[in-house]
């Protein structure tokens, strides 16, 4: 169980991916917007394998979304069909009903990093149509080991 806000800004996962043939351009380049594909990604691996007992689907299914407040992308250097790259995910700060998160997507390879994405999530439930106190929302996830 999360007591604080600071164990919860320790957490980091990496999700490992290859690159697929059809998110990328005829010279085998990834299109730009599939790196943001990717950070979602990332995200609800993060939130299975690190974050919650429960599914993202489960959490969903209670009515409980993450919409995206604020997103910020910087691209540093592309990758190429067949490529491997890790999506690290890490939540950087928790607002009152809010959570920052902080991505880097990156090549195995060479561990050159291909991009970075911030993103502000929002805990919504669409029953009440309110936001969600993001530390008790937390506290009753019951964070992994």
């Amino acid at each position: 169980m999360i007591a604080r806000k600071e164990d919860l800004v320790k957490i980091q996962d990496t999700l490992e991916m290859k690159i697929p043939f059809h998110d990328t351009d005829v010279a085998g380049w990834v299109y730009h917007s599939n790196y943001l594909k990717y950070g979602d990604e990332g995200f609800i691996h993060f939130f299975e394998k690190k974050l919650c007992i429960s599914t993202l689907q489960e959490v969903i299914d209670s009515s409980i979304v993450f919409p995206v407040r604020t997103l910020t992308i910087e691209y540093k250097s592309p990758a190429k069909f067949g490529e491997v790259v890790l999506i690290t995910t890490q939540i950087t700060s928790i607002g009152t009903t809010s959570f920052n998160l902080t991505q880097e997507i990156r090549k195995k390879e060479n561990d050159a990093l291909l991009a970075t994405i911030e993103s502000t999530r929002v805990i919504f439930n669409v029953n009440t149509k309110h936001p969600q106190n993001a530390l008790e929302f937390f506290r009753a996830c019951t964070v992994k080991p």
